[in-house]
């Protein structure tokens, strides 16, 4: 779940049935920290669809996507040698607060 992280939001938003631009500020009420272990989008809207119907809550279900997709990033920049100075987000995904936080989290505990 790694690049072009804006598909794979649009999935998962359509999948939960929550408007996309919502789905940042619904992360930040999470209660449960929840783990997505799919990469590939599939799966992981698979996965997500599970959880849903075991009556995980929708903000820790999107939590643990902004979560999977932030540490898995932080992964491949590991691999490459890690983070040196600042990150920088571009595109449209860092307009989500959700996927920001996840980013933080994951920048803190590395």
């Amino acid at each position: 779940m790694c690049g072009r992280n804006g598909p794979v939001y649009r999935v998962m938003a359509n999948a939960l049935k929550v408007d996309l631009d919502k789905i940042g500020e619904l992360s930040l009420n999470y209660k449960k920290d929840l783990t997505i272990s799919s990469i590939c989008t599939v799966f992981a809207e698979s996965e997500v669809i599970s959880l849903v119907s075991e009556g995980e809550g929708l903000e820790d279900i999107l939590y643990g996507i902004h979560r999977a997709i932030a540490d898995r990033t932080m992964g491949l920049i590991n691999r490459l040698g890690g983070v040196q100075q600042e990150v920088i987000m571009a595109g449209g995904v860092p307009k989500n607060i959700g996927v920001v936080r996840a980013w933080k989290r994951s920048l803190t505990h590395r």
